[in-house]
């Protein structure tokens, strides 16, 4: 990765709060995505832990989603699971995928009141699926998508929400202001489609501060929005950098004749100053 890659993937390591509304704006529940930088052994990774929790009418819904990335945002590992609380009963939807040795390893099992109602698994050769982002990835790629407008719309390989792999696109919505409490925010839109091959796209529009900071984000045909309920602080590159060292210069100036002998002229002259100032 180039080194201006690497400041991108920088400005984008950090964490979002938001609350869920419903469509009347009653608040709902919440939402999380931390960002971070980890080492694992001789693996430099991108860390990404993400889960939701609302309670609609008698329905509680939970998401929770951890994703392991290489700074090329290519997939180490991620799982997901959700969880939907209704009618008295517990329904569990987890999905996993896994890099082992070139292929992916993935991994889909629902669940209701913990008896295993459906499972299915496959192999994904790596080389088959370049230009994968995940969900995980999904959430920093467009951190770093709305600072670059010029790139957008562009295509890449993802998966549908049944968890088989579809076109993903994205499309830029432009700019518009958006109210937050009293103050109001000017924001940029991304619109991410995913293009199933079972049932109907899914479309989810999101809108950011200029640091990648998520204000905004509206699923098409959903009852819940994800605002953010205050203004995060703008992200500051200078906390996620090395601090530059310096090095420290000795000067011995009473070695230094030419130094030396301006020091004493200009102390002189001082000297004077002070005498005529009396």
């Amino acid at each position: 990765m180039r080194l201006k890659d690497n400041e991108k993937l920088t400005s984008a390591v950090f964490d979002d709060s938001l609350m869920c509304y419903a469509h009347n704006n009653k608040p709902i529940g919440s939402y999380e995505c931390c960002v971070k930088k980890e080492e694992e052994g001789a693996l430099n990774l991108i860390t990404v832990k993400a889960s939701s929790t609302t309670l609609l009418g008698e329905i509680h819904s939970t998401s929770t989603l951890k994703a392991r990335l290489l700074p090329s945002l290519e997939t180490v590992s991620q799982t997901k699971v959700e969880t939907t609380v209704m009618s008295g009963k517990v329904i569990e939807k987890s999905f996993s995928v896994k890099l082992v040795e070139d292929v992916y390893d993935v991994r889909v099992t629902e669940s209701v009141d913990g008896e295993i109602k459906s499972s299915f698994k496959n192999e994904i050769p790596n080389s088959s699926l370049s230009g994968l982002i995940t969900e995980g990835a999904d959430l920093i790629f467009q951190r770093i998508l709305v600072k670059s407008p010029s790139s957008v719309p562009l295509e890449v390989i993802g998966f549908d929400p049944d968890y088989n792999l579809a076109t993903v696109s994205y499309i830029n919505l432009g700019e518009r202001s958006i109210f937050v409490g009293d103050n109001e925010l000017f924001v940029k839109g991304i619109q991410r489609i995913v293009h199933s091959k079972s049932c109907l796209p899914s479309s989810w529009q999101n809108y950011f501060m200029d640091d990648g900071h998520l204000i905004l984000r509206v699923q098409v045909g959903s009852p819940i929005i994800v605002k953010a309920n205050t203004i995060p602080e703008l992200f500051k590159k200078e906390e996620y950098l090395p601090k530059p060292i310096i090095p420290q210069i000795s000067l011995n100036w009473e070695d230094d004749l030419e130094l030396y002998s301006r020091f004493l002229d200009r102390k002189a002259s001082m000297g004077v100053d002070r005498v005529k100032r009396k």
